[in-house]
């Protein structure tokens, strides 16, 4: 039930209301009714903000995990091209790969 300011304050809002040739103030049901469908859907709202936060919270956990997971490939991708570069060598004279010797 709406006391008597909000139903003051409401009435000032939505403005009067035309029936046939007269106007009038917005009977009690009336804003009532109106109360009740803002409130229905407000529900709704916050119900759809707390799915959206929880949806958003999942994919900031996956967002952290694939960026750990990036860190990851890369460190090991630095070690396979580190590896690469110490172990063989490209010659143009010949069309293979020839290993070098690791000096100590």
């Amino acid at each position: 039930m709406l006391n008597t300011f909000e139903r003051k304050i409401l009435r000032r809002i939505y403005g009067r209301t035309q029936e046939g040739a007269c106007w009038h103030p917005g009977w009690n049901g009336e804003l009532y009714s109106l109360h009740s469908e803002l409130y229905s859907l407000h529900s709704e709202l916050y119900s759809l903000h707390s799915e959206l936060y929880s949806l958003h919270s999942e994919l900031y956990s996956l967002h952290s995990e694939l960026y750990s997971l990036h860190s990851e490939l890369y460190s090991l991708h630095s070690e396979l091209y580190s590896l690469h570069l110490n172990c063989t060598v490209y010659t143009r004279s010949q069309t293979s790969w020839r290993t070098l010797e690791l000096e100590d």
